[in-house]
């Protein structure tokens, strides 16, 4: 066995063994639930659920230190965040995110592990079969107060693997396949959601080819008039996009179309109240579109848009596309000769402003040699 094989399989065996553990539904915590915490409960939307997990990693003495419980009705599992509360001496609900957690018959448990160092974790996991910790999820906060997944570690949902998700932008996938399937170790690079608070366990890809699926990486913009740069939205936001700087221009997508500020989004700058942006749909397609422009992060440094405008008339029946940088699929069709306003320009496209039969305003990019600028 290579070398870098024997040193996952003793890694992996390490991590192993300290979560084959034997079952014991006190061993968790669940019954050290906090009273005010119990209260609240029995007020709340989950009045009746059964507590399956408690666990306290923060400290008092920061003001983003959260505790966790998990409860439970059937199937239905879900993580609640507590803040501590000063002036009553006392914790006070923060958040909660279902979706955080494994949607299973066991109970989904909270514990501490390892040596915090200062930095609060805890890790969250089911017992199958009443000795192994499946799904394990690992969670640190950083200074900023945000906690995010640093590894999991899965038997059977779908096979086992390790993924290390410590570094952002990046998933480490490792399986000595002493166990089950292949040995592994590939790092997949791209954008994924690792903040617990908008955390996706269905979502999340536990298989090689399902990250390489899902991760995707904003494109380079190719020279021309038109430039963008990645911003940081607040995450678990979803924004209708339009296809033009205003509600008039129709919703992209037939109608359909939002952006989700979990993964990346390109600027490349406002015009009318609205933000000109890409965002990826899928691994392969992406769209250019319009959000409102309020949904920008207040520091975010986005210009106006300068368009040189120029008169133009197409060579011939072309194809416009939102998608000019991915799939370059058709959204609309303009006939040979139709009038248009060249607005600007990126690598090989043009982008226009056109206008259908009853007046409605479009945008959209075709090939820039589509199109006849007289003189």
């Amino acid at each position: 066995m290579k070398k870098t094989a024997m040193i996952l399989l003793v890694l992996l065996l390490c991590v192993m063994a300290s979560c084959a553990l034997a079952y014991d539904k006190t061993a968790y915590g669940a019954e050290n639930t906090p009273p005010e915490i119990l209260n609240y409960l029995a007020e709340s939307r989950w009045a009746g659920w059964e507590v399956t997990g408690w666990v306290n990693p923060g400290t008092y003495d920061r003001d983003a230190a959260e505790a966790f419980i998990t409860v439970k009705s059937g199937r239905k599992n879900v993580l609640l965040a507590f803040r501590w509360d000063y002036d009553r001496a006392q914790y006070a609900y923060a958040w909660h995110n279902a979706a955080a957690l494994p949607q299973v018959e066991e109970p989904i448990h909270l514990a501490m592990y390892g040596d915090a160092g200062g930095q609060p974790r805890f890790k969250s996991f089911f017992v199958h079969n009443q000795e192994i910790e499946e799904a394990a999820c690992f969670w640190a906060q950083d200074e900023r107060g945000v906690w995010n997944l640093q590894q999991m570690l899965v038997y059977y949902l779908p096979s086992l693997m390790f993924i290390d998700t410590s570094r952002a932008g990046v998933i480490h996938m490792t399986n000595a396949g002493w166990v089950e399937g292949r040995e592994t170790n590939e790092r997949i690079y791209g954008e994924y959601q690792r903040d617990l608070r908008y955390f996706s366990f269905a979502a999340f890809p536990r298989t090689v080819k399902e990250a390489k699926e899902k991760l995707t990486n904003p494109p380079e913009i190719p020279s021309g008039t038109l430039s963008a740069k990645r911003v940081k939205f607040t995450s678990g936001k979803k924004y209708k996009v339009f296809s033009g700087p205003g509600e008039n221009y129709g919703q992209a997508g037939g109608g359909k179309a939002v952006v989700s500020t979990n993964d990346w989004i390109q600027v490349f700058g406002t015009e009318n109240g609205y933000a000109m942006i890409q965002y990826d749909i899928s691994k392969d397609k992406m769209r250019i579109g319009w959000i409102d422009a309020s949904a920008l992060p207040k520091k975010a440094d986005v210009p106006a848009l300068d368009y040189a405008c120029v008169t133009a008339y197409t060579c011939r029946s072309v194809a416009a596309t939102d998608d000019p940088l991915g799939s370059c699929a058709q959204v609309s069709v303009l006939a040979e000769g139709q009038e248009v306003l060249r607005l600007a320009t990126m690598g090989d496209w043009a982008y226009i402003h056109s206008w259908a039969d009853d007046g409605t305003p479009a945008r959209g990019f075709v090939p820039a040699e589509a199109l006849r600028i007289p003189h």
